[in-house]
């Protein structure tokens, strides 16, 4: 049977991954587990991931999920939880074979009756930094300022958006080294924006909050 989901909520504190993470208000909706931090740290070749939940109830086991440009998911691993508990827990668990460049963590929580729950995305970069893409949002103008840095002068790029479900909702666009973007109307929430070197590759991945 196919099991039902919730969404932890965002919290200000640590936000949308290591980027950034999580928060307060879980015991006043009744979540099964209460997380309390979820980190990514990269160690020699590898990834380390810890979390510690304050309170777990009927707690199965949690799910790792890595992916590259936070749309799609492939399953890393997978830890049991401790079923029931009332003080702080602590989990650690190694990707051995994190991609080169931007890796993006989230847990999967699954109870006992089947119900699971995402927590927040981490993200680690492992190799060269190279390219990246920096991203602000100015949903009231509809357009948003992006800037290429770590890039050699020459070279041509290209920026898409989507959707958290990977839906495309901005297609590829030629892009200055620095400019404003000029975007849809796009609901509130959370998008990726993919950076696309000349062949069409993604080599980078940057969260948008509109």
């Amino acid at each position: 049977m196919r099991g039902r989901q919730r969404i932890y909520p965002t919290n200000n504190k640590y936000g949308w991954g290591r980027v950034d993470a999580l928060a307060a208000v879980n015991a006043a909706i009744n979540l099964p587990v209460e997380l309390v931090s979820f980190t990514a740290t990269p160690v020699g070749n590898t990834t380390l991931l810890e979390w510690a939940t304050a309170t777990e109830r009927q707690c199965a086991f949690f799910e790792i999920q890595r992916s590259t440009d936070a749309v799609h998911w492939e399953i890393s691993g997978k830890t049991p939880c401790s079923a029931w508990s009332n003080q702080l827990t602590d989990y650690r668990f190694r990707d051995t074979h994190p991609a080169t460049g931007l890796n993006y963590y989230r847990l999967r929580q699954v109870d006992i009756s089947g119900v699971y729950a995402y927590s927040p995305i981490v993200s680690v970069r492992h190799g060269a930094i190279g390219v990246r893409l920096r991203v602000a949002a100015h949903p009231a103008q509809q357009q948003a300022f992006v800037e290429v840095f770590g890039t050699a002068t020459g070279e041509r790029w290209q920026v898409s958006v989507h959707s958290m479900d990977g839906r495309e909702v901005h297609p590829p666009t030629p892009l200055e080294q620095i400019q404003m973007l000029q975007l849809p109307a796009l609901a509130r929430g959370i998008y990726a924006v993919w950076l696309h070197d000349e062949r069409g590759n993604v080599v980078d991945v940057q969260k948008m909050v509109w």
